[in-house]
C-alpha cells in the first residue's frame, strides 16, 4: 500500500507539489506560532483550544486561516480588539515559503518530509529564541536524535562525517564559548546554541560547517546592523543581549538545501582573489 502511494507520487510535477508544500506551510506555520507561544507562557499546545489570550475568546474554525484571518481581521480579535501582534501573520509567511523550497528541492520524496520537519524544528526554535533567548532541549537534543539518522539513512551522508560534523560543532561552539566567558566576563554564547550545533553538525555534516559558521555571522552581523538602525544608534548595543539560535537555524536550513552548491561558490571566490 505505501510503496503504491510512493510510486504515484512520482507522478506529481515539480511545481505542483511546492505549491501543495506551500500550501501546507501556512497551516504549520499557524501550529508552530502556537507552540511557541505556549512554551513561554508554560501551557500545553492540546488543551485549551486556540483563544484570544486577552479575553479568552475561543476562536472560530474562520479565524485560525492563516494569514487570511489576520488580514480579514485587521491585526485585532474579533471579540474583545486586542493587537494581534504581526509576527503571526509573518511566521506564517515565512514558514511557507521555507516549506515550499524544501518541497522545490527535494520534490515528493521522504527527503521531502524530513527536510519539513527539520525546517519546522529550525523555526520554531527561531520564534522561542528571538522572544526569550532560551534554545529549549527538547527541540535542540530532540533535533538532534532526529537529525543524525535522517542525515545518514535519509541524505545518505557518511556515518563517520555526520558524527563527526555534530561533536566537532558543538565542541568548537562550546570552547568559543568559555573562552568568551573568561575574557569578557559575560556569556557570549548560551549552552543551547551548543546543543543545537550537535543538531547541525549531524545534518550539514563536518564538511559544510566552516559554510554554517559564515552564513551565520553573516547573518549576525546584518542583525546588529539591523539593530542599530532601529534604536538610531549603536549606543548600547554592545549590551544588549541577542540570540544567535535564528541566525544559526537560517544558515543550517540554506545549507541543507543548496550548502555543497554555496561552498562551491565561496571556495572559487577565495581562489579568485
Amino acid at each position: 500500500m505505501m510503496s503504491d502511494f510512493l510510486s504515484i507520487l512520482d507522478y506529481v510535477p515539480r511545481s505542483d507539489w511546492t505549491i501543495f508544500s506551500a500550501i501546507l506551510g501556512l497551516f504549520i506555520g499557524s501550529f508552530l506560532n502556537v507552540v511557541s507561544d505556549r512554551y513561554l507562557t508554560n501551557e500545553s499546545i492540546v488543551w485549551p483550544p486556540s483563544h484570544c489570550t486577552e479575553c479568552g475568546h475561543r476562536l472560530r474554525i474562520w479565524e485560525l486561516i492563516p494569514v487570511v484571518s489576520w488580514v480579514c481581521l485587521r491585526g485585532k480579535c474579533f471579540s474583545c480588539g486586542a493587537k494581534i501582534g504581526i509576527c503571526c501573520p509573518l511566521a506564517e509567511l515565512m514558514t511557507c515559503a521555507a516549506m515550499a523550497a524544501v518541497g522545490w528541492v527535494y520534490g515528493p520524496t521522504a527527503a521531502c518530509f524530513w527536510g519539513w520537519v527539520v525546517t519546522a524544528i529550525f523555526i520554531v526554535m527561531s520564534l522561542i529564541d528571538a522572544q526569550s533567548t532560551i534554545l529549549p532541549d527538547r527541540f535542540t537534543l530532540g533535533g538532534a536524535v532526529i537529525a543524525l539518522p535522517v542525515s545518514i539513512f535519509v541524505l545518505g551522508n557518511d556515518w563517520l562525517n555526520v558524527l563527526l560534523g555534530g561533536v566537532l560543532g558543538a565542541v568548537v561552539f562550546w570552547l568559543v564559548g568559555v573562552l568568551y566567558l573568561r575574557r569578557r566576563g559575560v556569556e557570549g554564547l548560551g549552552f543551547g546554541d551548543v546543543k543545537l550545533m550537535l543538531m547541525i553538525g549531524f545534518l550539514v555534516t563536518a564538511e559544510l560547517l566552516p559554510l554554517i559558521v559564515i552564513m551565520a555571522g553573516l547573518a549576525a552581523v546584518l542583525g546588529f546592523a539591523v539593530a542599530a538602525v532601529l534604536r538610531q544608534s549603536a549606543k548600547g548595543l554592545g549590551s544588549m543581549e541577542m540570540p544567535f539560535g535564528p541566525y544559526l537555524c537560517l544558515a543550517a536550513w540554506v545549507t541543507l538545501l543548496w550548502g555543497h552548491d554555496l561552498w562551491r561558490l565561496w571556495i572559487q571566490f577565495i581562489l579568485s582573489i
